[in-house]
């Protein structure tokens, strides 16, 4: 009798424990996807502002050698 309802705790324990891990697996997967898009971002943003740095700068010494 006791092996019946452990056995039963057992197997509804475990479905729980894989569908939550399936949730917490899926939602590891769309973190890790927003802070890969996120660094994407960065980066390109670093890169439009150092070129619109250099691109002033330029304008700058062509304005101050006339």
């Amino acid at each position: 009798m006791a092996d019946i309802v452990l056995d039963v705790a057992i197997n509804a324990v475990s479905k729980l424990l894989i569908e939550e891990y399936a949730l917490f697996g899926g939602a590891v997967r769309h973190v890790e996807w927003i802070e890969k898009e996120l660094r994407s971002m960065q980066g390109l943003l670093e890169q439009v502002e150092q070129t619109t740095f250099d691109q002033n700068a330029q304008e700058l010494n062509d304005l101050a050698e006339k």
